[in-house]
């Protein structure tokens, strides 16, 4: 499965997104890997995205084991109950080879964040992209609150990106 089947699943259902985290930074040109796909939607789309995931073979985690390994939700009542309970602010997907992370929690509204998104098209599917200025309010707040070095490392080189970025939209 790819990322653009993931779209097609949301569009088709009339769910919207919009395509935040190092996916969103390489449609600005950004040339940094990244190993999982972020993607903002409101919560209440939660319980149909869940299904619709489940459908498509996405299993939810809901923890990790002292290994540090994944630990998955059994079935659908347990993704369910998970949502419940869960303070995490998004719900982490994965497949074979496939790691969708379904963020609900922001430091401002979905819609603000869904209007003023830029569009890009990626194999002819129209996706909205957080704007530069959303994804700085973004990367900040998770450099503030994140406990992985290593991902706050990330998170500055991203956040040192969009400067740049912003930057060079000022100047013309």
């Amino acid at each position: 499965m790819e990322n653009e089947e993931i779209f097609k699943i949301l569009l088709n259902n009339k769910i919207k997104f919009v395509l935040i985290g190092g996916t969103a930074l390489m449609g600005y040109g950004s040339n940094r890997s990244t190993l999982d796909t972020d993607i903002a939607v409101k919560t209440i789309d939660i319980d149909k995205i869940i299904k619709l995931f489940y459908k498509t073979k996405l299993i939810l985690v809901i923890g990790v084991d002292k290994n540090e390994y994944p630990i998955f939700a059994k079935n659908l009542a347990d993704a369910f109950n998970f949502t419940g309970i869960s303070k995490w602010g998004f719900l982490k997907f994965l497949s074979n080879d496939l790691e969708i992370d379904i963020i609900y929690e922001f430091p401002f509204p979905f819609m603000q964040l869904y209007t003023q998104a830029s569009e890009i098209k990626i194999d002819n599917i129209k996706i909205k992209i957080a704007n530069l200025k959303h994804l700085k309010i973004m990367k900040e707040k998770s450099i503030k609150t994140r406990d992985d070095t290593e991902k706050i490392e990330i998170d500055k080189i991203d956040l040192k990106f969009i400067n740049k970025k912003l930057k060079d939209v000022r100047k013309t």
